[in-house]
């Protein structure tokens, strides 16, 4: 069993693997078809990369609903949130 230590550890790695050096060519809300096919509720927010990869908001791990994603910058807050 791995520690809590190891798995952070692992999706550190995980993450830096996938999303490091990527650059975002595309930022869009899914689409109806793409919400029914996904099988939820809410439009998610869409980020597309440079090496094809889709980044998807989702509420949980399991792919439950869309969620909403929180931006820091300059000591300033922002919500973009999931569409109905």
């Amino acid at each position: 069993m791995q520690t809590k230590e190891e798995m952070v550890e692992h999706w550190n790695k995980m993450a830096n693997d996938l999303l490091l050096n990527r650059k975002i060519t595309e930022v869009a809300y899914a689409s109806d078809e793409e919400v029914k096919l996904l099988g939820i509720h809410s439009r998610p927010l869409i980020f597309s990369l440079d090496d094809g990869t889709n980044i998807l908001v989702m509420s949980d791990e399991e792919g439950n609903d869309a969620g909403s994603l929180m931006l820091q910058s300059k000591g300033r807050s922002t919500v973009l949130p999931s569409l109905w």
